[in-house]
């Protein structure tokens, strides 16, 4: 194609973005832009906006960590800027899904119709398109950003994240590619909705506001998870085509596309499992934590303290007589 073709093909796009079109490979050529767009805009903010915020709220909750402990002080910056950024998407694409795909037949109750049409035949709205090519921006954002974090600190959830972010891209990409955008959709608002209680909770976290917030956020969290990972996300995604596969002819494409659902799935159950780990750290005095990022130095801090706590009559005759003796 021409550069005047391509300059004629976008022009069409971004003039009418109701009107109905096939599913096109120039449409990914988007992805370009919105990923440098993205990168840059991210920058800019964590410097100028996340970063004295985070500074201001870590210092009116605890004065004197910053000084105390420097190092550690800058290191909960970072990850407040990171997490602030991400909060902000997925609360914008989150409501930009409930915009303008709420009201379709196929967006709560009917997915099944969706599941019996041969996808080859259905057009999407360029609304539709754009709203998939900046989720395929941001999740290459998010996979270039793991591994420039991971120069500097290897989170414990490492692999488990390369995974996450290898099998989104490749589900986007490919599900776009087939015409699966309506199932798409709703994968990607199931996981934005759980994702802002992740950031919220981290941000609180992060500028050190007081346990009895963190165990309210806490709560929340483990409940959202619960709700959009653990039950909607199989309950009306992957139960729904697995029902559905036999009804049209299925490539082997389709197939490897239903495999990444299920290791998205396999992968929601062990982050679940990390994140419950969490509240026992609080309670046994534990606040250096980060849902899945140290959820291991989580779990160990639970069972030395609580070890270290366990009152037997043993221990209580030998702390009162080394009181006497004082």
């Amino acid at each position: 194609m021409t550069f005047q073709g391509f300059q004629s093909y976008y022009t069409m796009f971004f003039s009418n973005m109701g009107e109905l079109s096939y599913p096109n490979v120039f449409d990914h050529f988007l992805v370009i832009p919105f990923f440098i767009l993205m990168t840059v805009g991210r920058v800019f903010l964590e410097r100028f906006a996340f970063s004295p915020l985070g500074r201001f709220l870590c210092r009116m909750n605890a004065p004197t960590f910053h000084i105390e402990k420097p190092q550690e002080f800058e290191k909960k910056i970072i990850k407040f800027q990171e997490q602030t950024f991400k909060c902000l998407y997925h609360c914008f694409v989150a409501l930009w899904a409930l915009w303008a795909f709420s009201d379709f037949r196929w967006w709560s109750s009917d997915i099944r119709y969706t599941m019996q049409t041969d996808v080859r035949l259905l057009k999407f709205s360029s609304m539709h398109k754009l709203y998939y090519i900046f989720q395929t921006a941001f999740h290459l954002h998010s996979l270039l950003y793991h591994y420039i974090e991971r120069r500097n600190h290897v989170r414990d959830d490492d692999l488990q994240m390369q995974i996450h972010h290898m099998a989104t891209i490749f589900l986007l990409v490919g599900s776009f590619h087939v015409g699966h955008l309506r199932i798409g959709t709703l994968v990607l608002y199931v996981h934005d909705m759980s994702d802002v209680f992740v950031a919220i909770t981290k941000i609180f976290n992060y500028t050190k506001f007081r346990d009895g917030i963190l165990v309210v956020l806490l709560s929340n969290l483990v409940l959202s998870w619960a709700y959009y990972r653990l039950y909607r996300f199989p309950k009306d995604v992957i139960l729904i085509i697995m029902e559905q596969i036999g009804f049209a002819n299925k490539s082997t494409f389709d197939y490897s596309l239903m495999f990444g659902l299920i290791v998205l799935f396999i992968l929601h159950v062990i982050w679940f499992y990390q994140i419950i780990q969490i509240p026992m750290a609080i309670v046994y005095g534990n606040e250096e934590y980060d849902t899945t990022e140290h959820w291991k130095e989580a779990t160990k801090m639970d069972k030395k303290e609580r070890e270290r706590r366990i009152v037997t009559p043993q221990s209580q005759h030998q702390e009162l007589h080394s009181h006497k003796q004082q």
